[in-house]
């Protein structure tokens, strides 16, 4: 629904039936247009879901190990967000805070023997934080940035503690530089700040830099290019042992990954147009 030329307003509703009854879902949302370079957006959404085994836990032992479930519950979403763009000439600006709450959230529990137990969590689980993306364009220049602050709390501790291998701070710097039909040259910096860490072993995985590099060069329909991922071979098996020695036997013996776990990749080719 459009009130005027910089008002809209948008609703939406679901309705699904399955083996765990009726899931429903709702999302309202406004959009202010404030002027030809802002605009300002607003949402609250809430819906449900069928519980389902797309889990870590699950996925590392197998669906073997799992053991008949029963008694689970939908799990169940809210979610509010507000979102400022800004586009003047060369320059865009996005800056978004948001705030989700699950409940009746799914995990996979120890049950012992290698087995794994599929339960909903009594605490809320709740993710809420801010994100920003910056793009710049000046002449052959491209320049993205993005950041992203999480304050992800809930589970199984009543205290609500932080969420493992969900860091607090991310971001990435891209720059690059193209003169379309000859050649272009490109960095890229990804952070991702300290983790906490469930299972034997430290308690939180250190912050990382990665820093990537990407040249091309056109020889008329040919274009021969080299691409280098992670060139400062950060690895998660450069600071903490992969497999745990302590584990159970009829356990999984590798513990989990917060990391790069190849290392540094090169790749070196060439394409033709034909």
């Amino acid at each position: 629904v459009a009130a005027d030329d910089r008002w809209s307003l948008h609703a939406s509703a679901r309705h699904e039936w399955g083996d765990y009854g009726g899931q429903d879902g709702a999302r309202l949302a406004t959009l202010f247009r404030g002027g030809p370079t802002w605009n300002l957006r607003a949402s609250v959404s809430w819906g449900e879901a069928a519980p389902s085994y797309d889990l870590p836990d699950i996925a590392d032992a197998g669906p073997g190990a799992l053991l008949r479930p029963s008694g689970l519950r939908s799990e169940a979403a809210a979610t509010k967000s507000l979102d400022v763009s800004w586009r003047p000439e060369d320059l865009e600006v996005d800056l978004g805070v948001f705030d989700s709450l699950i409940t009746h959230a799914l995990d996979a529990q120890d049950a012992g023997g290698g087995r794994l137990r599929l339960v909903n969590l009594t605490v809320p689980v709740r993710l809420r934080g801010i994100e920003a993306v910056l793009r710049y364009v000046e002449g052959p220049w491209h320049a993205i940035a993005s950041w992203t602050l999480l304050d992800p709390v809930g589970g199984t501790d009543p205290c609500c503690r932080p969420l493992p291998t969900t860091p607090r701070n991310s971001g990435e710097l891209a720059i690059l530089h193209e003169v379309p039909g000859r050649w272009r040259a490109g960095i890229e910096f990804a952070y991702t700040g300290p983790q906490q860490l469930e299972g034997p072993g430290p308690a939180k995985a250190p912050a990382t830099l990665e820093v990537s590099v990407l040249a091309a060069r056109n020889f008329g329909r040919v274009t021969a290019f080299v691409n280098a991922m992670n060139i400062g071979d950060q690895r998660q098996t450069h600071r903490m042992p992969l497999l745990d020695p302590m584990a159970d036997p009829l356990a999984v013996p590798a513990r989990e990954a917060w990391g790069s776990l190849t290392g540094r990749v090169v790749n070196v080719g060439f394409r033709m147009e034909l």
